[in-house]
């Protein structure tokens, strides 16, 4: 992760959804896949893809590069220019080169589920509409398991990362809405994941067992916050769970578990629940869990 902040590069810097002036690239002027998260308060969050990781206590040095400022370097190749999250650009898409810069990545383009990407388990009154984002919704039925699991085998350890809503809006007893991994292609008591449980409280859960309770402890109330659009995040390296809203208020919890695991999203509900999803990513797990430290040297020409 990088963060600009605009301000410090005012008179080199052009970004507005639909037009950006800048690209990352290494010493030798090869472009690196880079992504644009979100822009807020002059703020603007990006994600680099390196070719070959930091060696261990030690540090690389990138390059971000202007353009003039009428030069549009948005772009959804994943090879030149930059790309951005689909929701920023009027077009739904149009730039978005998540693909080229995650492990794994979807964006639920379009009016129909990827089944590329994804298998889908529905065993009751379950509703998942694809339109430029994704949307699952229970509409009746028992309490079943059911939702979408992603076809891609990740290792541990990994972080798995959704933009959307994960509603509380949740009848009493045994309701679940959550994103996050499972152990198998099929839904199964082990999984760990972030979402909204029982008697309508709106709590975040993490789950290291398949059962959704007190007893496995939960993260700060996100009461009012599950009903809108935020940056999700599990955390999961075999050993600790760790929950994220916006990357901050966290929840730790610990289990062992398998290796290797799959994207998924879950609904278990006897009444009205679901999300929406504009993207979700799978990304790498920083060692020991500590991001690299990100500074910017001086401005100069080329």
């Amino acid at each position: 992760m990088i963060n600009i902040t605009e301000s410090s590069f005012s008179s080199y810097i052009n970004y507005n959804n639909n037009f950006a002036n800048f690209e990352y690239f290494y010493a030798n002027g090869t472009v690196i896949p880079a992504w644009i998260e979100s822009n807020n308060s002059g703020k603007l969050i990006t994600w680099v893809k390196l070719a070959n990781g930091i060696p261990a206590s030690s540090s690389l040095t990138i390059y971000l590069g202007f353009a003039s400022k009428t030069t549009n370097l948005l772009s959804n190749s994943g090879t030149t220019g930059i790309g951005e999250a689909p929701q920023l650009s009027s077009t739904y898409g149009q730039y978005d080169d998540g693909a080229s810069v995650f492990n794994f990545y979807d964006n639920f383009a379009g009016t129909s589920l990827n089944t590329s990407k994804w298998s889908e388990t529905i065993n009751g009154g379950i509703t998942i509409t694809v339109n430029n984002g994704l949307t699952m919704t229970q509409t009746g039925g028992s309490y079943n398991d059911q939702g979408i699991i992603g076809k891609t085998a990740i290792s541990m350890p990994a972080i798995i990362e959704s933009y959307g809503m994960i509603p509380q809006d949740q009848n009493t007893g045994y309701d679940l809405t959550a994103f996050g991994f499972l152990n198998s292609l099929t839904y199964s008591v082990l999984y760990v994941a972030i979402g909204t449980a029982n008697t309508g409280t709106g709590t975040i859960y993490v789950n290291p067992e398949g059962e959704w309770s007190s007893s496995d402890g939960t993260a700060t109330n996100y009461n009012s916050n599950a009903r809108s659009n935020h940056v999700w995040s599990v955390w999961y390296n075999g050993a600790t769970i760790t929950s994220q809203m916006d990357y901050s208020n966290t929840y730790t919890n610990s289990y062992s578990s398998t290796t290797t695991v799959y994207p998924a999203f879950y609904l278990e509900s006897n009444g009205n629940t679901g999300y929406t999803s504009y993207w979700v990513r799978v990304r790498a797990y920083p060692p020991n869990g500590v991001m690299p430290s990100v500074s910017f040297g001086s401005v100069t020409s080329a």
